[in-house]
């Protein structure tokens, strides 16, 4: 049995690992003794986490409330994403986490629209959707008895990551985490298993299981495991991370704009605004990005970090009695804020397979096999972006067209474009609903539909767009601005107090 667990990372993976194992298994019948080893940390106060949905129901786990949360990080909800100058200039689309539309006689929504398409309707996808409706109108969505008939609107969230991470630090210290600071001078290894780590300063540290939550793979890679870097697929291979003022009116979602070599990112945040921006080394140099990004945001950007990016995934996450978590297993490009994601997949597939038997094997096997999977399908999602777009004009973009697909990725997208349908594969992150808004949203009709459409009288179809569109302005109208909705917010958080 495991007594105990040492976790040797830095940031939100390594404190995030360490509260999740120390109140899931350290007050347990037979308690495990969980460390944090703190390596020196990589954040900045430029930097900050943007979230999927999923992010909620992982603090849940951990027994925090989203007001506490959001008060916390000084952070705030988003209902997803508005991408812009992605198909061409002055185009845009919304991917926001809400369903689109609503099936007519069982047959799924998306089939009348392309019906409809062919027969000349200028409404874009998204327009049926009342998330991207409340986005437009700097709303926040909130559902009521009428409208979660229609919508299953979602949001995630927008994080400062100092503020952040310092109240996740401060509730694994009161859960018991015991917490040493150093950093890693050397591992003994036998037999593919870690034995001990060496710290600076003299210190070592035994465990019967390891977690590298270090980011680059500090215990890991010494077990000789790679990394797969994705550098055929994702051509951005620099960033850089700044803020700026708050705007106001604050947006209710995140906005993401192409630009020639990259694209570029504004993120609400309570008390500022997140900027990023991803581009290539081999379109354009790093002054050259500032200027482009300063130039896009009207104003100087504050402390701009600048970073060096590489996609990708470890070959095996789990190795001997060493697993990687979070960054250390996969680092995804920036695009759809999925890195804490990733964190919270690899504590649910740890937990969920924490060894009860000597030799690991068949908890490290099953561990490898879903992760990777889980893993390469958000690639493709990411993926996506980048070779749908229509930005011929650009060299990089023309670059991000031309790269060779993943066959997984390739048939989803051939099996959209020729009847609007998605081949969802095991652990998927994203459903239907976001794969739909992006391929149609870079332009994708479908060839064909579902014949059984034209069952439905004409009219009566017609009846019911014309309806969803007046019940999605009506409603949209009447959800709150995004500006008062963070003051009520605020103010309530800081009533219940910090974590």
């Amino acid at each position: 049995m495991i007594k105990t667990i040492a976790v040797v990372g830095r940031d939100e993976d390594a404190w995030m690992t360490a509260l999740m194992l120390q109140l899931s298994l350290g007050k347990s019948v037979q308690p495990v003794e969980v460390t944090l080893v703190e390596l020196p940390s990589n954040v900045g106060a430029q930097d900050f986490y943007a979230t999927i949905p999923s992010q909620r129901a992982f603090h849940e786990l951990l027994g925090l409330s989203e007001s506490n949360v959001l008060s916390a990080g000084r952070g705030v909800q988003s209902l997803g994403y508005r991408y812009s100058n992605w198909t061409g200039e002055s185009s845009d689309f919304f991917h926001v986490y809400d369903t689109t539309g609503t099936a007519l006689d069982g047959i799924d929504f998306l089939q009348f629209w392309t019906k409809a398409r062919h027969r000349g309707l200028n409404v874009a996808l998204d327009e049926f959707s009342l998330a991207a409706a409340a986005a437009r109108r700097g709303k926040m969505i909130m559902l009521n008895d009428r409208t979660s008939a229609y919508s299953h609107a979602n949001h995630g969230y927008n994080l400062s990551a100092l503020s952040y991470l310092k109240g996740i630090a401060k509730v694994a210290l009161a859960a018991g985490v015991k917490h040493i600071v150093a950093e890693v001078e050397r591992i003994r290894v036998k037999e593919e298993r870690i034995e001990s780590v060496f710290l600076k300063g003299g210190k070592s540290l035994e465990a019967d299981l390891f977690i590298d939550a270090s980011g680059d793979g500090e215990l890991i890679s010494q077990l000789n495991e790679g990394f797969s870097r994705w550098d055929q697929w994702f051509l951005c291979d620099r960033a850089i991370v700044a803020s700026v003022e708050r705007l106001r009116p604050m947006a209710s979602f995140n906005q993401v704009s192409a630009v020639p070599a990259g694209w570029l990112g504004l993120y609400p945040l309570a008390s500022r605004t997140g900027v990023t921006m991803q581009f290539c080394s081999r379109h354009i140099n790093d002054g050259e990005a500032l200027r482009v990004m300063n130039a896009a945001v009207r104003q100087p950007v504050q402390e701009p970090k600048l970073l060096a990016l590489e996609a990708g995934a470890r070959t095996k996450p789990w190795v001997g009695n060493c697993i990687a978590i979070g960054k250390t297993a996969a680092r995804m490009d920036g695009l759809e804020g999925v890195q804490l994601h990733v964190l919270h997949t690899t504590l649910s597939y740890l937990l969920t397979l924490l060894p009860v038997t000597a030799d690991y094997d068949l908890e490290r096997n099953t561990y490898n096999t879903r992760l990777t999977r889980h893993i390469e399908r958000l690639r493709d999602f990411q993926l996506a972006h980048y070779v749908l777009n229509r930005r011929s004009s650009d060299p990089f973009w023309r670059d991000c067209a031309a790269v060779e697909m993943p066959g997984s990725l390739r048939e989803k997208i051939e099996l959209f474009k020729a009847r609007g349908v998605i081949a969802m594969r095991e652990s998927e992150t994203f459903q239907e609903e976001s794969w739909s808004a992006l391929l149609t949203g870079c332009g994708i009709v479908p060839d064909s539909y579902d014949p059984l459409v034209d069952k439905i009288p004409e009219e009566h179809q017609i009846q019911q767009f014309q309806r969803m569109l007046s019940f999605i302005a009506e409603q949209a109208e009447q959800m709150p601005d995004m500006e008062r909705f963070v003051q009520v917010h605020d103010a309530a958080s800081y009533s219940e107090g910090l974590f």
